[in-house]
């Protein structure tokens, strides 16, 4: 069997009956399928100004062309691991709310054209993510 997509692969994997405990089914290598293709998929959003991230973006690769600064506003109820990768490809420096972001020296922005940073939602108490970032970044 040669697939080369996840649905061209759970289409040769009919479900056929009703999962049980203790078994595995077809359903269950879907799910394992589904998983996979989430973890490799690499969408990524070209901005040219700010952003207001949605939930369905976690995970999101992001590239920064804007020549003024961006920012990238992470959904008020992220959930802890919502994460995203930013690339500074312009001159605008690229920040995320809300803030403030921990980081090891104070940092809050990339840090020029060509840098990477990387952000994740560490903890939420319901009211606004606290978010960490890190890579090549600035104050």
């Amino acid at each position: 069997m040669t697939v080369r997509t996840p649905s061209e692969l759970k289409g040769q994997m009919p479900i056929s009956q009703t999962p049980s405990p203790g078994k595995v089914y077809a359903t269950h290598l879907h799910d394992i399928v589904d998983t996979l293709e989430s973890l490799t998929a690499s969408p990524v959003l070209t901005l040219t100004n700010s952003h207001n991230a949605t939930l369905a973006q976690s995970g999101m690769r992001y590239v920064s062309t804007g020549a003024s600064a961006i920012t990238i506003t992470v959904p008020s109820n992220a959930p802890v691991g919502y994460d995203g990768l930013i690339l500074q490809v312009g001159a605008g420096a690229v920040s995320v709310l809300p803030g403030p972001v921990l980081s090891r020296e104070s940092h809050t922005k990339t840090a020029g054209a060509g840098s990477q940073a990387y952000f994740w939602v560490y903890e939420n108490p319901g009211s606004a993510p606290k978010i960490a970032l890190s890579g090549d970044t600035s104050p």
